[in-house]
């Protein structure tokens, strides 16, 4: 949904912002124009070449070189290398606290089929009563 409305869904999968966001939270993320962004936000980014996606508290920020220095609550140092603002996805808007277990399986591509199969057979389901209390209601007159 993030290319068509600038919100993105994370799920958190480890402690390093406990207590706030702890593990298996859903982060709402909203994309934000990176000169917008404060310290003591929470922002997601891409954090080296292989594509890890972080979520860390924005310690301090260096608007010349265009670089935040982040660290997560529960860690006891600063992430060793500064976040250059391209890299952020966006900033933390909410949280809704173990939702994000659920929608990581529902959005797993191994998952997909089971998905699709469930909201088939909701629908199918649905249809089946629709018809069957328009045809008892046709009865009754």
């Amino acid at each position: 949904i993030g290319r068509f409305t600038g919100i993105h869904l994370f799920n958190v999968e480890s402690g390093s912002m406990t207590p706030e966001y702890p593990v298996g939270t859903l982060l709402i993320d909203k994309e934000t124009d990176p000169s917008l962004i404060e310290q003591g936000d929470v922002v997601t980014f891409i954090m080296n070449e292989e594509g890890m996606l972080v979520t860390h508290r924005v310690v301090s920020i260096d608007r010349p070189d265009k670089t935040f220095t982040t660290k997560g609550d529960a860690n006891n140092v600063e992430d060793p290398e500064p976040v250059m603002w391209g890299n952020v996805i966006g900033k933390v808007m909410f949280s809704v606290p173990f939702a994000g277990k659920p929608f990581s399986y529902i959005t797993a591509e191994e998952n997909r089929k089971i998905v699709i199969g469930v909201i088939a057979g909701l629908l199918i389901l649905s249809l089946i009563w629709d018809f069957t209390s328009k045809k008892k209601g046709a009865d009754k007159k």
